[in-house]
Parts: structure tokens; C-alpha cells; sequence
């Protein structure tokens, strides 16, 4: 006797791997800030639609012919209910490729006061202790770099550039030393 297959599992298991791989680049992407997870997520995107929609397609094609086609139905939803997910991600996406983070890490060896941030977007940070780190997230708008200015112990104004160039698409997670930056 010959097993049947059982085409409403398919629907459900396709959804949660696609929905379990999304997330983990997602995750990655947010948490390293690295490009190349933006990128395999794009592609993943495609390709899980691509790969969904085909196996939706399949199963609706299955469901004319099945007695269990409520289950299968029931199938469907599951890979349905990821759409606004897949869309929530890839809009998180697009928000992030448009932003730098920036962590500033004071180690001048004094504590730091009046630090501005001017270029793309303009933040100020009224103190960084020395072994500190403070946290910055800048917009990028268009084409544009980003200068930090500070005055240090003694009191001397201190500029540095922190990314000479940056424009849209170019969002990432970066770490900015105090004092190792270019001055000019």
C-alpha cells in the first residue's frame, strides 16, 4: 500500500523555515550592521517569493482535488500570514541602509565636553568620559560625510572627519575612535 503524501503540512513547514531564515538575517543585519546580510536578505526576499508563491500555487492546485482541502486551505494561511512580515522586514531593511551607527569611543585619556556631530545630520553629545562609548544614529539624506568636533583636555578645538563620504544605501554599524579620526 502506498503512503500518501500530506500536502497540508507543506504550506505550514514552508512558511515557519521562511519565516525562521528571514529572521535570523534579519537579526544579523541589525546587529553586526554589516551590508552583506542587507544583501542576502534582498535576495533571500526574492527568492522566497518566488519559491512561496509557487508552492501556493501548487497547493490551491491540490485543494480542488483533495477531501482534506480545508486543511490544506488552513495551509495557505500560514504562508500568507508572512507577507506583512516579509514586508515589515524589508522596509526595517530600508530604514537601515539609510542610517549610520556610530559609536564614539572616548580613550583621549580625558573626559570629553561639547562634542558636535555635523554633515549629514547634526547631534551633540554634552560628555563623553574617557573609556566611555556613546551611541549615535545618523540619517542620510544624500550625498554628504560626517565631521565630529570637540574641544580636548587642554582645551584646543579638535576636528576630525568620521566618514568622508557617505550617501543613501551606504547604512552600517561603525565604531569612531576619538582622535584617530582624519583631522583637519
Amino acid at each position: 500500500m502506498k503512503k500518501q503524501y500530506s500536502y497540508e503540512k507543506l504550506g505550514k513547514r514552508t512558511a515557519i523555515i521562511t519565516f525562521l531564515i528571514a529572521s535570523l538575517i534579519c537579526l544579523l543585519f541589525l546587529f553586526t550592521g554589516d551590508t552583506k546580510y542587507g544583501f542576502r536578505g534582498y535576495f533571500f526576499f526574492l527568492g522566497a517569493l518566488v519559491v512561496n508563491f509557487s508552492i501556493m500555487i501548487f497547493l490551491l492546485v491540490k485543494a480542488s482535488n483533495s477531501e482534506n482541502s480545508k486543511k490544506i486551505y488552513r495551509s495557505i494561511t500560514w504562508m500568507l500570514l508572512n507577507i506583512p512580515l516579509a514586508i515589515f522586514y524589508f522596509m526595517m531593511g530600508i530604514y537601515f541602509i539609510g542610517t549610520i551607527r556610530i559609536t564614539i569611543e572616548n580613550n583621549s585619556g580625558s573626559d570629553i565636553e561639547n562634542m558636535s556631530i555635523t554633515g549629514c545630520e547634526n547631534k551633540n553629545i554634552d560628555l563623553i568620559k574617557n573609556g566611555e562609548t556613546e551611541n549615535v544614529w545618523i540619517n542620510i539624506p544624500n550625498d554628504c560625510s560626517i565631521q565630529l568636533h570637540y574641544q580636548n583636555a587642554k582645551g584646543d578645538a579638535q576636528y576630525e572627519t568620521i566618514m568622508s563620504y557617505v550617501t543613501s544605501g551606504m547604512g552600517r554599524k561603525i565604531i569612531h575612535k576619538v582622535g584617530k579620526g582624519e583631522n583637519w
